[in-house]
């Protein structure tokens, strides 16, 4: 092979800036067992089962706006539908106090025939992107001066570059969940994948355990490759 033909040695880096976000609002799906089935336009009005979970919500200073009814389910045994089938209403609601969360989730699970399935956390768009970039190319060319400096060799260019971030503006995080709970929470709504069943059969203390709090980490991973030669000293 010509000595021409031959490619650089290169050395490859990475470097890496992340910071802690804390939720700042929770995406809940919930389930409501109702003992009359209606159309999408007249459950809202006319089911029993939703208006008095609506007046718990508002109770607990959810406006209107922030709780909608997604879907409509009917279980059944024998058949599609049948005088013993269930109605189960699916309701989304966007709870953004979250230091009253708990109460919130206390106050909606306290009849038997509603329980919580899904939740999903969700974040401000507080992301300063260049600043992150810097600081982890930054930290990538830091890297790879210290190793070229202990090999005696130096920079000559750069063979590849890239970097990527990390972090969406909603996290979805799985609890598990209560048999049948799957069942009843299968509505594909707003990326909600979060498994969980919170109802009234559990003890305060129990749901008061589960993480309340939910933080991630955002910020770039940069990764650089560098060409490099040997420092000839004459």
């Amino acid at each position: 092979m010509d000595e021409s033909d031959r490619l650089p040695p290169t050395i490859s880096v990475a470097g890496e800036y992340f910071e802690e976000q804390v939720a700042t609002s929770v995406r809940l799906q919930i389930d409501v067992i109702g003992s009359s089935l209606f159309s999408a336009h007249e459950a809202m009005k006319r089911a029993v089962e939703l208006r008095e979970l609506l007046e718990v919500l508002k109770a607990q200073g959810i406006d209107e706006d922030k709780f909608r009814l997604i879907d409509i389910r009917v279980d059944s045994r024998k058949g599609m539908f049948s005088r013993n089938s269930k109605v189960h209403y699916v309701m989304s609601v966007l709870v953004e106090a979250i230091d009253n969360l708990p109460d919130i989730l206390i106050a909606i699970t306290e009849p038997k025939h509603v329980s919580i399935d899904r939740m999903a956390w969700q974040y401000e768009d507080e992301r300063d992107e260049e600043a992150w970039i810097k600081q982890a190319f930054t930290v990538a060319k830091s890297k790879a001066d210290l190793i070229v400096g202990q090999l005696g060799a130096r920079i000559t260019g750069i063979a590849t570059v890239g970097y990527r971030l990390s972090g969406n503006d909603e996290e979805e995080v799985s609890y598990g969940e209560r048999p049948g709970a799957r069942h009843r929470a299968a509505a594909s709504v707003d990326k909600l994948t979060m498994d969980m069943s919170i109802d009234a059969e559990m003890s305060v203390t129990r749901v008061l355990a589960t993480s309340l709090i939910h933080s991630r980490r955002v910020g770039v991973l940069a990764e650089i490759s560098y060409e490099i030669e040997l420092v000839t000293v004459e």
